[in-house]
This record gives C-alpha cells, structure tokens and sequence, in this order.
C-alpha cells in the first residue's frame, strides 16, 4: 500500500462542478485551499520516498519516480502563485476568481494522479527490496539442483563416449557444453547479487 496521504483520498480531485450546478464560490475557495495543503502534503512525502529510493535503487531505477515527483512540483508551483494572484492586493472579479480556483484544483489534481501512477511501481520496488533475501535463497536452491543435473548429464555423456565412441555423443555434447556456459552465467549473477542483498 502507498504511504501518501493524496487529494483525491479526501474527495477534492472531482470536478468542482461534477453535480452540474455550479459551487458557490466560497466553497471553492475552500476547496482550493484544501486541496493545495494535501497536494503539498503529497509531494513532501513523495520527495522523501524518492529519497530513499534513489539511495536504495540508484538514480537509473528511480528515474521514473524523478521524473513524476519533477511534474508534481511543477503543477503545485503554478498552482500555489495562482493562489498569491488570489490574495494579492488586486482582487479579481468573480468569473476571472472561480476559473483561478478551477485551475488550482485541476493543477493539483494532475500532480496527485502523476504521483500515483508511479506508486504502485514504487511499492513494488520496496517490496522486492524486503523479498530480497528469500528469492536469492531460492534462486541459488534452483542454481544447486541444476548444477547437480548437469553434471549427471556430464556423466552421462563420458558413459556414452566410452561404450559407443565420440561420434555417439557429439549430438548432445554440445547441449552439455551450452548448460555450462548458462550456469557460468548465472554464478557469476549470483555472485553480484549476495553482497547487494547482503548490504
């Protein structure tokens, strides 16, 4: 589950006007406000994750969290001088005053939905981090059992070599030689994956 504590959680991120008569503007006020404390609330947490997931994962596996916490700023930053355009000493009328409102809820609301479409991959994330452990342990049990197989068919194969001669045996050599060369592969994976779970 995510750990932010988002807008649309609260029912700000429906459309001001969903009901078809329009909200008074008081209460889009209101809603305005509301929505931008939540979204600044969203983004602050959403930065410290990423924090920790670039620590964590490095910048290469962060990048689309980067990417999105980047978009977020931006929307609450254009929303938040909306609001000082609001509170400034020049007030607005009021058509001009509720499509600044409008915008501000909308901006917000497009920062909350861009955090949220990268949560799921950040939990994700996090959890394969807290996974770690046992899915190397069952990776290298795997990598044991095939090991003990191939060199079976090692045996086999030298059976084969001795009672019917080379030519016997060179159809499936060459498939023992390939197991080989895929379990090389994958203990030297093995072996740099240990001291990243280890860490």
């Amino acid at each position: 589950a995510t750990t932010r504590t988002t807008p649309a959680a609260t029912g700000w991120g429906r459309p001001p006007e969903a009901d078809g008569a329009p909200v008074p503007l008081e209460e889009l006020d209101a809603r305005a406000k509301q929505v931008l404390v939540d979204t600044d609330d969203a983004v602050r947490t959403s930065e410290e994750e990423l924090g920790f997931a670039t620590a964590q994962f490095g910048e290469e596996a962060a990048e689309p969290f980067t990417e999105a916490v980047a978009r977020a700023k931006d929307e609450l930053t254009r929303s938040f001088r909306l609001r000082q355009q609001l509170d400034d000493a020049f007030p607005e009328d009021d058509a001009t005053r509720r499509r600044m409102l409008e915008e501000i809820i909308s901006r917000c609301t497009a920062a909350d939905e861009g955090l949220d479409t990268v949560a799921a991959d950040f939990d994700r994330l996090r959890a394969l981090e807290r996974n770690a452990p046992e899915a190397l342990a069952s990776v290298e049990t795997a990598f044991r059992t095939l090991t003990g197989r191939v060199s079976g068919a090692e045996a086999e194969v030298a059976g084969i070599r001795e009672r019917y001669g080379e030519g016997a045996a060179a159809p499936v050599a060459g498939d023992v030689e390939q197991a080989e060369d895929r379990l090389a592969f994958a203990a030297s994976a093995l072996d740099r994956a240990r001291p990243a779970v280890e860490a």
